[in-house]
């Protein structure tokens, strides 16, 4: 993946439900980069409040029952 941290954000951005493939230690330079780019922390700021209500793949399937 030739992707700067900034390009994998934004392609999250695009759609936040795909798969991403990257490493272990890539998710944990990427969660650095987060903490310090003020362009990614607004767009993880943006796509958390919009996708707040989504449930997760551990949540409780019969919690909307």
């Amino acid at each position: 993946m030739g992707l700067s941290f900034c390009q994998i954000i934004a392609a999250i951005e695009k759609d936040p439900l795909a798969k991403v493939d990257i490493s272990i230690r890539q998710f944990y330079e990427l969660q650095a980069h987060v903490k310090v780019c003020p362009t990614c922390i607004a767009i993880t700021d943006e796509i958390l409040e919009k996708y707040k209500d989504v449930p997760s793949a551990h949540d409780d399937p019969t919690r909307y029952n």
